[in-house]
């Protein structure tokens, strides 16, 4: 008996000093093959997977994610060769998706143009004027493209163009505002030579001052903004190219790693060459899925048929892929940038755009398409209803854009027929505009996103960027959660302000899975893709008015960093 207790006293005493001697050993004292690149410990994660997980910690190998879990479990993983990034119970979230977002176009003149998103009083705004044009050589264009309103003013109003000329001084100089008036300088005027209204694009008026001068400011709606754009000089191609690059980390910066590319007016092919160049030279910081549509009312199908003779839908990589068509998809069926009571297209163009719609079913292709209003989202319902008859489009992905204020009627059609609803914070700026044309009961469910969530629709979110709305992701979600204008004006219902992991999940997995991807990215999880954001601040407590304040701290894309801030600035690529 002493003999047994003896040999197991011995053993205990040899486990224990393994054991002890194992304690004082680090962990992972090798580089071994199996050891993360790259851990991030002692955050708040959400992961925004099926069950609205939220973890502490991940780690990243070469560019996944190998594991998320809690923060001594991921430890444990570290080899000797593994960066460890210390949270201190920072939230990380999937990064950003924009659904739908000109970052193609802007990014062409983005380089050159002056910015007066967020800027909070008109003062200021001249200012940067002024000293965009203290820096620039003599004679060269000074050019603001949008994504800036009045109501963010503390003067409440549109500059003059006395003011506007004052400030440009020895340049001419181009301010779009909205797609409802563009501002001029006489240089300008002279440089696109306009002096009467038969110089203006069609639909477009000159205003005119007492004494029956033009005063340099342009009326009109979009297609005259399109054209005018079109109009103004474009800059060399590294200019387009570095602007590009610019805009792709400007978008960084805000925690967004992929967008939905929605083509647009005056978008033409060699548009697409700068993106095209960088993603050749391998220098993209962001994924993007990219559509295209025709610039040319009357022959858009025959148009995408040329385009895609060699581009089949999903065409490309996990940087840049073919995602169809849109989001214009006949010219006559676009009901412009605001919503209506009424769309009248003609026979022509619904006849066109039936035959246009069935040869991109027919042929297996995505795409998008505008409708501002549930009137004209009706009629594209009607067609879409005789498609999917004889060839079923529910796999295809299509999505309806904006509907500012969509019907119970619309959001039940759309989910029978598997079509998605892109929702972008175009009301942000322009909601008092719709209770002015609609009243403000029926604004109230503008849009109706509580609604359609519990339709079982597929909400994806967007900007609509940078002509008629901001490009930062995180004043949209601040607008989906509380419904508000710039001008602080409550447009939308409580009933119809969805949750926080609701509005995140539209911006995340949602925008993943309208670009086919959603296996691939668009939540932390295990084997998915490494694009993760650290935010700034705590996007699930803080108050609700403060989410547009939020950025990413640490960006990470395809496992690489691709921006940092404090305290993360040793990251920075």
């Amino acid at each position: 008996m002493r003999s047994t207790m003896t040999i197991w006293w011995r053993l205990a005493v040899i486990t224990t000093a393994l054991a002890l001697s194992a304690c004082d050993q680090p962990t992972n004292p090798i580089n071994t093959a199996d050891a993360p690149d790259m851990v991030l410990l002692g955050g708040k994660v959400l992961t925004v997977d099926a069950n609205n997980a939220t973890a502490e910690a991940i780690a990243i190998t070469g560019n996944r994610i190998s594991a998320v879990g809690g923060t001594t479990e991921i430890r444990a993983l570290v080899g000797e060769n593994t960066s460890i990034v210390e949270l201190d119970g920072r939230t990380v979230i999937p990064g950003l998706t924009d659904s739908h977002i000109h970052v193609i176009r802007a990014g062409l003149t983005w380089a050159q143009e002056i910015s007066w998103a967020d800027i909070p009083t008109l003062d200021e705004a001249l200012g940067r004027v002024r000293n965009a044009a203290a820096s620039t050589p003599d004679g060269e264009w000074l050019i603001v493209a949008g994504g800036w309103h009045k109501f963010q003013f503390v003067e409440k109003r549109l500059p003059s163009a006395a003011e506007v000329s004052e400030a440009a001084g020895n340049h001419p100089i181009y301010v779009q505002y909205l797609y409802d008036t563009a501002i001029l300088n006489q240089a300008a005027m002279s440089a696109l030579s306009i002096a009467t209204d038969a110089d203006v694009p069609p639909n477009g008026t000159l205003r005119l001052d007492a004494s029956g001068a033009p005063t340099g400011e342009i009326d009109g709606t979009i297609g005259v903004f399109h054209r005018l754009q079109g109009a103004l000089p474009k800059p060399d191609f590294a200019t387009q190219v570095a602007g590009t690059k610019q805009f792709m980390a400007e978008l960084n910066r805000l925690g967004m790693t992929s967008f939905s590319d929605g083509s647009g007016g005056s978008q033409y092919p060699e548009g697409y060459k700068p993106l095209f160049h960088i993603w050749q030279n391998g220098e993209m910081t962001m994924r993007v899925a990219y559509r295209l549509m025709s610039q040319n009312r009357g022959q858009e199908l025959a148009d995408l048929q040329n385009l895609t003779q060699l581009l089949p839908q999903g065409f490309g990589d996990d940087w840049l892929r073919f995602n169809g068509f849109g989001e214009v998809i006949i010219w006559g069926m676009h009901d412009g940038s605001r919503a209506r009571p009424e769309f009248n297209p003609s026979s022509e163009a619904r006849a066109s755009l039936v035959e246009t719609l069935t040869w991109i079913a027919e042929n297996r292709y995505s795409m998008e398409i505008h409708a501002s209003s549930d009137s004209s989202a009706q009629q594209i319902l009607d067609i879409l209803d005789d498609i999917n008859n004889s060839t079923p489009i529910a796999d295809l992905r299509w999505s309806i854009l904006h509907i500012d204020a969509a019907s119970n009627s619309t959001l039940t059609r759309m989910k029978a027929l598997g079509v998605a609803y892109g929702i972008q914070d175009r009301l942000y700026f322009d909601g008092e505009t719709l209770v002015e044309t609609f009243g403000a009961e029926h604004a109230r469910s503008a849009p109706p996103l509580k609604t359609a969530l519990n339709t079982g629709l597929m909400v994806v979110g967007g900007t609509d960027a940078p002509a008629v709305g901001p490009y930062n992701p995180w004043v949209a979600v601040r607008w989906i959660l509380d419904g508000k204008t710039v001008n602080g004006v409550t447009i939308r219902s409580a009933e119809e302000i969805p949750s926080r992991e609701e509005a995140l999940r539209m911006y995340t997995q949602n925008g993943a899975w309208l670009q086919f991807a959603e296996n691939e990215r668009g939540s932390i999880e295990t084997g998915k893709l490494a694009d993760i954001a650290i935010l700034s601040d705590d996007y699930m407590n803080m108050p609700v008015e403060d989410l547009n304040q939020i950025t990413s701290l640490l960006t990470i894309v395809d496992g690489e960093v691709v921006y940092a801030d404090a305290p993360f600035t040793n990251s920075a690529p």
